[in-house]
């Protein structure tokens, strides 16, 4: 009898050897809209990003390069009827980045600090007014610890005030904030000012005749029968800071105590004006 074949190569069975790729030359996302509400605040956060535009490019799995991105967005708070507010703010961010680094310059225009009252409120019984921009160039790397870096910043805060009771006194304002040449280092807890000027700081303490401090009304006492947080037990190093040069133009200095001693006493009531510059100083 003729001899049976011989069985031909076994298939070869198939891996998982190979990754899966893929590639987008362009993506692109116009007029968006994203809105924030958080009912577990007092009052309750509203906050609107409209429009939003973004675009990335040349996107490729796994990463050969770094792919570009930009994003721009207007941001409002909206009141209780969902009307936003009359002056918005902007943020414009852009640079590269890919699954395991990112390099990119952010720049925030204009934002509101009342704004952000329903996540104050629950530790600032006072209103916190002012606008604020700031910009600042962001490097980020993945490693067993993450490297997070902040350059190239700068901020400028405007008109800020802090609005204490029912008649809207003001015992703390500033006519502005301005901070330059800035770094931190946030895995090395390292931060480096170069320059930073206030102009037309003012200060206003006040103790009525029953003893009481109006600073100690401007914070809020922490809700009875909640749980403060654990302490966080891990032994991390001290943040640092050094600063090259403080300036402070303008500054006002008023005290008014309608009970400067127990029995009580003549009142006393004082100004001061001040201004000066500092260099060089550092912490610790």
């Amino acid at each position: 009898p003729a001899a049976a074949p011989s069985p031909g190569p076994a298939a070869s069975a198939p891996t998982n050897d190979t990754a899966w790729q893929f590639s987008v030359a362009r993506v692109a996302v116009t007029q968006a809209r994203i809105a924030w509400r958080d009912a577990g605040t007092r009052p309750a956060a509203a906050l609107r990003a409209e429009p939003v535009d973004l675009q990335v490019s040349a996107v490729r799995w796994p990463f050969a390069a770094a792919a570009p991105f930009k994003l721009n967005a207007r941001l409002t708070a909206l009141d209780a009827a969902g009307a936003a507010a009359a002056e918005p703010a902007t943020l414009t961010v852009g640079g590269t980045a890919t699954d395991r680094a990112a390099d990119a310059r952010a720049d925030l225009q204009a934002l509101d600090l009342a704004w952000l009252e329903p996540y104050l409120a629950a530790r600032l019984a006072a209103r916190l007014e002012g606008r604020v921009s700031a910009k600042a160039t962001l490097a980020w790397a993945a490693a067993d610890t993450a490297q997070i870096k902040l350059s190239d910043v700068s901020a400028q805060l405007d008109q800020a005030r802090l609005v204490d009771g029912p008649k809207a006194r003001t015992p703390v304002s500033v006519g502005s904030i301005a901070l330059g040449d800035a770094s931190v280092d946030l895995t090395a807890r390292r931060v480096n000012v170069g320059t930073l000027k206030i102009e037309r700081p003012s200060l206003a303490l006040a103790r009525d005749t029953q003893g009481r401090w109006n600073f100690a009304q401007w914070a809020r006492a922490a809700e009875a029968g909640k749980t403060p947080p654990p302490a966080n037990t891990e032994t991390a190093a001290p943040w640092s800071l050094k600063l090259g040069e403080l300036q402070l133009a303008g500054g006002e200095f008023r005290l008014d105590d309608q009970r400067p001693a127990a029995p009580p006493s003549a009142p006393v009531q004082l100004r001061g004006v001040v201004s000066g510059s500092v260099r060089d100083l550092s912490w610790p």
